[in-house]
């Protein structure tokens, strides 16, 4: 399973909306290193794994990751609305099975622009 997820950054921005992380996708069940095989879960903007980066406040970097957990048992989503304010919400919400193991991690500082902003 591979979860693309942004942390934000320290600007007001993100409570003041009351937001605190944004999953920009996620793709499940994935066979061996075939990203294909996958089934990609519609979190809130259709089937799409890639949700581009978009950061309002141009003055902070937001912290963005990639996050590859390997498991046997397949994951079953619970029905129903897609829980994501907090990780561990959008955890429980995937049904993570005991053996879940977090094997790769990628993450970066993502600066937004007015140009980032524009495309």
């Amino acid at each position: 399973t591979l979860i693309f997820v942004d942390f934000f950054s320290s600007s007001r921005f993100w409570p003041d909306n009351n937001l605190k992380l944004f999953f920009h996708g996620t793709v499940i069940n994935i066979d061996g290193n075939d990203l294909s095989t996958g089934t990609v879960l519609d979190i809130g903007f259709g089937k799409r794994f890639y949700f581009a980066p978009a950061n309002p406040d141009t003055s902070q970097a937001n912290h963005y990751a990639f996050l590859l957990y390997e498991h046997e048992q397949a994951l079953q989503p619970s029905s129903g609305a897609v829980k994501k304010s907090t990780f561990d919400e959008y955890m429980e919400w995937l049904n993570v099975p005991s053996d879940f193991k977090l094997v790769a991690m990628n993450w970066f500082k993502g600066h937004s622009s007015v140009w980032a902003r524009s495309a």
